[in-house]
């Protein structure tokens, strides 16, 4: 878009969407506002030479360092894959069928949180290793959604 990558486009947007709605990320959090729930599927691996996929680290660092105050206060992220690498050569080999079945999945919690919610902070340490699914995902999502009540 206009020489930027898509993805930059829309970590941009995201960002600007929450600026919109619940102040800027770099500001400091504030008593009363809504909750917010958002999602970016920027699709950048999703090519067979794997080229594209490096394109996202500066920009993906620069949208996470934005909000890291938040993250360590009010925010909670997601990051996820909906697969590993496929379609490519790399997937002939044992590694590369391994990553294919299982896609990365990092939770970044606010401290606040896990604070008010000890065995948070042993269940991620425990899952870390194990296979997680959408069930467990969508549950950590609920109770994200009722925190801070």
């Amino acid at each position: 878009v206009n020489g930027a990558d898509l993805h930059a486009e829309l970590l941009a947007y995201a960002s600007s969407v929450f600026d919109e709605y619940r102040g800027s990320a770099e500001a400091p959090p504030r008593k009363g506002r809504r909750r917010l729930m958002g999602l970016v599927n920027v699709m950048v691996g999703h090519e067979h030479f794997m080229t594209r996929l490096a394109t996202l680290d500066a920009d993906l660092l620069a949208f996470l360092k934005r909000f890291e105050h938040r993250l360590s206060t009010d925010t909670a992220l997601v990051l996820l894959a909906d697969h590993g690498t496929h379609g490519i050569w790399y997937n002939d080999f044992a590694i590369g069928q391994a990553e294919h079945r299982s896609p990365v999945l990092q939770v970044m919690l606010p401290s606040a949180f896990v604070d008010a919610h000890p065995s948070v902070d042993g269940a991620l340490a425990r899952n870390q290793r194990r296979r997680v699914t959408a069930f467990d995902l969508h549950a950590t999502l609920h109770h994200l959604a009722a925190w801070p009540r």
